[in-house]
């Protein structure tokens, strides 16, 4: 009888965390240093690793003890998929430990349109700031590359092309 008969509820939906990230979401950066693994086979790792799960995965040339040249490979996960990529680090590369850090991220919310060019449709990234406004725009490297190779064109062109389509998909869309 003191308390008024009420409930609110907010309805919602999960964020895509692969796309967009929300200011100071968490991530977790693995690395490992190598000297005695090939290119050839370090790459098929970093395939590996990214394919567990990595945001992304990089190598970093260092100077090792006894004046070896080694690799630093750093891989960047959600904290959900960390134990997967540090499984595939330990599995396909010739580390013996990794080292483990959470770190904090930011990033541009992501948008994606098509544009057509003449040489095809291309998926473009639209990188928007906290204001909404374009930041960054860029085409889809895996489009371009499949296009140029079926023109028999360079790459570049084709991904000047899609940028230039792109930008006056976005102008037109602005006025």
């Amino acid at each position: 009888a003191d308390r008024p008969n009420i409930v609110r509820a907010v309805l919602g939906s999960p964020m895509d965390k692969g796309h967009i990230s929300s200011p100071g979401s968490l991530v977790v950066e693995i690395s490992a240093n190598i000297d005695d693994q090939t290119a050839e086979d370090l790459s098929y790792a970093l395939e590996q690793v990214r394919g567990a799960g990595a945001l992304d995965v990089w190598t970093t040339a260092i100077h090792m003890k006894k004046g070896r040249s080694g690799h630093m490979v750093s891989a960047l996960a959600f904290s959900e998929a960390s134990e997967a990529v540090i499984a595939a680090l330990l599995r396909h590369t010739t580390t013996l430990g990794v080292r483990i850090a959470e770190k904090q991220r930011r990033t541009l919310q992501r948008d994606w349109i098509s544009v057509d060019t003449c040489f095809g449709a291309v998926s473009v990234k639209l990188g928007r700031g906290p204001d909404g406004g374009i930041c960054n725009v860029a085409p889809e490297a895996d489009d371009c590359q499949r296009l140029a190779k079926a023109e028999d064109v360079p790459v570049t062109q084709v991904r000047q092309v899609a940028l230039a389509a792109a930008w006056s998909a976005i102008h037109s869309q602005l006025l």
